[in-house]
């Protein structure tokens, strides 16, 4: 079996995961930098379809020339520069028709992407297109030369469209927003790759367990896309969501940690693992239970922030101008911080306690959900009807922050 085009899909998968890896979660790089890097990305995946021995050329012989002539005709620097798309009309100079109608169609959606459902047509194509390569290569004989560069070239198109969403979403449409894109678009690409590499390494016979798991999360990608935010302001409520997630999560660790009375590893360690279970490492000493009820006052203060700040966002939050897509950007940002911020200070609550470290992570994350809150009062989200909260929370926060300096005073 000739493997060349999935080696070529592969390289051409691998470039794409560089390029949206590359541009970063904070979505610094300008609207012509992502053009550029879009060209530049397609541009590299053409030279590989080219070089000698490659998809290019597996068909045979007869496809030399036509090889030859589109390494004469070089895109120009961008596709706008040319007045049309970058794919030529002819449906082979470049990449494929297929390729062509997914670039139109993403481009189409991508224009539109905050005003339309999110953007599920591209990555239905490529769940699509992952169904077709996983099907082709389930049973013997491999497909011809032909059919598997035909098979690698729409699976790479449709990667390729979903990616040129994330590309030509302009900055101006929120950061949070454009992570998400990229993030999902990011899942689409590692999946596709590892799918190529197993049907690169594995016979044609029949359907193993490990290709259908691949491409079952190929699917799996593409779903989750279909659910992608709509604006700036979904995508910061559904990430400070995520983050308060974590933070309930941790707060019933430590809530269930310490109604197990003296022994906090008493779910997790058997006796055995520690020879004795006298060693007074594992429990909390007096002066460390004095220290955990603000410790635990504090995160239940990190959990009441975020919940109140995700619903003053899905209240009041909106995307339609730059300055308040920033505010949310902001806010999101912060949220971010909080429930790392709460898992160091969990984390260091457990025996055996160092009350300084406790202090220390306390101080952390006061300030994280103080600066959040600050953030909240000065944004549209909180309008001045709704400042009560916002003290209240913050009062909250010195509250228990004041009795862990009280309580560990002596360190200082």
């Amino acid at each position: 079996m000739s493997c060349v085009p999935l080696e070529a899909l592969r390289g051409g998968l691998e470039a794409a995961l560089s390029g949206l890896r590359g541009g970063g979660p904070s979505g610094k790089e300008g609207g012509g930098e992502r053009g550029g890097a879009l060209h530049a990305l397609r541009g590299t995946l053409v030279s590989q379809a080219e070089r000698p021995g490659g998809a290019a050329t597996e068909a045979g012989r007869s496809q030399n020339s036509s090889s030859s002539r589109r390494r004469k005709k070089r895109p120009p620097s961008t596709p706008e520069a040319s007045g049309r798309p970058w794919v030529g009309a002819e449906g082979r100079e470049g990449l494929s028709g297929a390729t062509l109608w997914l670039w139109r169609t993403s481009r189409s959606l991508s224009l539109s992407f905050s005003l339309s459902p999110p953007p599920g047509g591209a990555f239905e194509a490529a769940s699509r297109e992952a169904s077709a390569l996983s099907l082709a290569f389930s049973r013997p004989p491999a497909p011809p030369p032909q059919d598997q560069e035909q098979l690698a070239d729409r699976a790479l198109g449709a990667v390729l469209a979903a990616a040129s969403i994330y590309y030509r979403l302009p900055k101006s449409q929120g950061t949070t927003l454009r992570k998400a894109v990229r993030d999902a678009t990011v899942e689409l690409a590692e999946g596709m790759i590892q799918l190529t590499e197993i049907l690169l390494r594995k016979p044609v016979q029949s359907v193993s367990r490990e290709q259908l798991i691949s491409t079952g999360s190929v699917w799996e990608a593409c779903d989750r896309a279909s659910a992608l935010p709509r604006d700036n302001q979904a995508a910061v409520a559904l990430a400070i969501s995520s983050c308060l997630g974590i933070v309930k999560d941790a707060l019933e660790e430590m809530e269930q940690a310490q109604q197990e009375g003296a022994d906090p590893y008493g779910d997790v360690l058997e006796d055995e693992e520690l020879g004795s279970r006298g060693n007074r490492d594992v429990y909390w000493s007096e002066a460390d239970r004095r220290l955990l009820g603000p410790c635990l006052g504090l995160v239940k203060a990190a959990k009441a922030c975020l919940k109140k700040v995700l619903g003053a966002v899905r209240a009041h939050g909106q995307a339609d101008a730059a300055e308040r897509v920033a505010q949310l950007d902001d806010l999101a940002d912060m949220a971010a911080d909080v429930s790392p911020s709460v898992d160091e200070l969990a984390l260091s609550t457990y025996p055996p306690v160092n009350q300084l470290s406790v202090r220390l992570n306390a101080a952390k994350l006061a300030s994280v959900l103080k600066k959040m809150l600050e953030i909240a009062r000065s944004s549209h989200v909180c309008p001045p009807s709704e400042e009560g909260w916002v003290k209240f929370l913050l009062g909250a926060v010195d509250h228990n922050l004041d009795r862990i300096k009280s309580l560990t005073q002596s360190l200082v």
